[in-house]
């Protein structure tokens, strides 16, 4: 029996997805294989709306990625 879960990321146009500002300010993305989904993900699509408008990031939409436990 698998479970399944629904949450949001915030994924450029290039298909990179946001991970957050680092220390010096620097916005980040990374290719789906460098990070986990589970750093990235936000709980609704207004929030991922929030943060594209608080960082004026270009060429960002939220995108709904599903989670599944396939396994323990």
């Amino acid at each position: 029996m698998s479970k399944t879960e629904y949450a949001w990321v915030i994924q450029r146009d290039d298909g990179k997805v946001f991970a957050g500002e680092n220390s010096k300010g620097v916005i980040l993305f990374f290719n789906d294989f460098e990070f986990n989904y589970l750093d990235c993900a936000m709980i609704t699509k207004k929030e991922c709306k929030n943060i594209i408008n608080h960082y004026n990031l270009q060429n960002c939409h939220p995108v709904k990625v599903e989670l599944r436990v396939v396994g323990e």
